[in-house]
């Protein structure tokens, strides 16, 4: 994971090390069983993102409240964007951050697929040599027989 993230992760991690390790333990049963690496980022720079959501002096206690309520019952479903999106748009005092957040999907994930876009890109990026060709590993191109072509890179 630390060797794929880009720039922006990697200070992220720098700034909240406590963070990082605690997603690394909360989802340890995860790792390596489906759990890819930029979903892990991802997450981790969520956790983060909700601690500075709240940690904001413009929000008031409900506004706080209701968003330690969807980080509890929304978990990995909303991101700053929406939050802001939520306080513009509040028209009335009862609509819940949570069902701003079903009604509005859309801000989190395009913004949350921009940002894959940018992790998976810089992966690409860091495998690159001088001349800017991907390198693949030495095992990609072995002839591996007529049962080759059901093999990964056959």
């Amino acid at each position: 994971m630390l060797t794929k993230s880009d720039a922006k992760s990697m200070n992220l991690f720098t700034q909240h090390p406590k963070l990082l390790l605690a997603q690394l333990e909360a989802n340890e049963s995860n790792l390596g069983k489906g759990m890819r690496w930029d979903e892990l980022v991802l997450r981790i720079e969520w956790n983060c993102e909700v601690e500075q959501l709240l940690q904001r002096k413009d929000l008031d206690a409900a506004d706080r409240k209701e968003i330690q309520e969807a980080a509890r019952t929304n978990m990995y479903c909303f991101n700053t964007s929406t939050v802001d999106k939520w306080l513009k748009e509040k028209m009335f005092p009862d609509q819940t951050l949570a069902s701003f957040i079903e009604a509005d999907f859309q801000t989190f994930y395009w913004d949350r697929y921009h940002r894959l876009d940018e992790l998976l890109e810089s992966m690409v990026e860091k495998k690159k040599d001088a001349n800017g060709n991907v390198t693949l590993g030495e095992g990609f191109d072995k002839n591996c027989g007529l049962k080759g072509s059901k093999l990964s890179g056959g």
